[in-house]
């Protein structure tokens, strides 16, 4: 579903700005990144490795590596409140509780010395000390069963390393979506699994947001299942959102340049074209980003152009409703033939 226009957002952020304190220099890793997220609504965040996608959640968590990283600027109200000006101890109390995170590598993030169940149990009595044993017993093997996790009851009993790669991703959404919470945030959840693994998966996420009616945020580099998952799209580039809209409009009328270069990367099955078009370059350094259009260097449309190269464009309506392009030039980024989208 997307969105409907007036319903008060879950998460409303705007202006984030993270920056990194680096031996040689600040990192400015996220700029002045601002979006909405509704509930049962899916925003997929979208972009190169290192453009701020991971970044700007773990912001939001106060999960930030420190002392080297901080916000130095933005809001983000979860249900009227900021996240950025909560204390550990309110931060605490949200995560897990209103924000449930599914973190990209489970091996990593799981504790290996506990078992599956355990842990969820932990998730669960670290909101509602109160609930009985028998009760939060029967809560995992109710979560695992959503998970689509098989014989949950002896799943429960296993450790980490006993589950295949698939199998704890899906303790992590069961984790993630134990305490019902209104915004689930899932950082590539199935950059590590195959193809077949990745569909399963994928159906897991839609039980549990299905399962709270949360609002999610999917971070992705993975356009396929952007397709498949999203309701809308933000781009990012360099720290920066170059272009939000709903799906269908980012895969059939892009209007950032980066946007449509990253589209006509994929292969597609409804041409003849052999070759694919990659994306000359490299992204810039964050530690010094280019003047102007950050993306203006690897930019066909910029030609040189003086706007591009001195002045940061920002968010522009489009002619299409409810999408916004960072460029100067978004009027000359033609639409996509064709669409990836049934």
């Amino acid at each position: 579903m997307t969105a409907a226009e007036n319903v008060e957002p879950v998460l409303r952020v705007r202006g984030l700005t993270v920056e990194f304190t680096t031996a040689d220099g600040v990192v400015h890793a996220v700029t002045d990144v601002s979006y909405d997220v509704a509930a049962g609504e899916t925003l997929a965040i979208v972009g190169e490795s290192g453009c701020g996608k991971t970044v700007s959640a773990l912001a939001l968590l106060g999960l930030l590596p420190r002392p080297q990283g901080r916000v130095s600027a933005g809001s983000a109200l979860l249900d009227g409140r900021d996240l950025l000006a909560m204390d550990e101890r309110e931060l605490r109390a949200v995560r897990g509780r209103q924000i449930g995170m599914v973190f990209q590598d489970p091996m990593t993030s799981l504790n290996p010395v506990l078992t599956a169940g355990a842990q969820i149990e932990e998730a669960l009595t670290a909101h509602d000390p109160s609930l009985p044993q028998a009760d939060r017993a029967a809560r995992v093997v109710e979560l695992l069963t959503l998970a689509g996790i098989p014989d949950p009851a002896r799943q429960a009993a296993a450790y980490p390393h006993q589950l295949s790669g698939g199998m704890r991703q899906r303790v992590m959404i069961a984790m993630a979506m134990a305490n019902s919470p209104a915004l689930l945030v899932a950082d590539e959840p199935t950059s590590a699994l195959d193809v077949t693994v990745q569909a399963q998966v994928l159906d897991v996420l839609r039980t549990a947001q299905q399962e709270t009616g949360a609002a999610t945020i999917l971070i992705t580099h993975d356009l396929g299942v952007v397709a498949e998952m999203a309701d809308r799209v933000a781009v990012m580039y360099a720290g920066r959102i170059v272009e939000l809209a709903d799906v269908r409009t980012v895969f059939d009328h892009p209007r950032h340049p980066y946007t449509a270069a990253l589209l006509s990367s994929l292969p597609r099955l409804d041409t003849n074209h052999r070759r694919l078009a990659p994306i000359a370059g490299q992204p810039p350094s964050l530690l010094d980003p280019p003047p102007g259009c950050a993306f203006h260097p690897r930019c066909g449309l910029s030609d040189g152009r003086l706007p591009c190269r001195t002045d940061v464009p920002p968010r522009h309506g489009t002619d299409v409703d409810g999408q916004s392009a960072a460029c100067h030039y978004w009027n000359e980024v033609g639409p996509r033939q064709g669409t990836a989208i049934s």
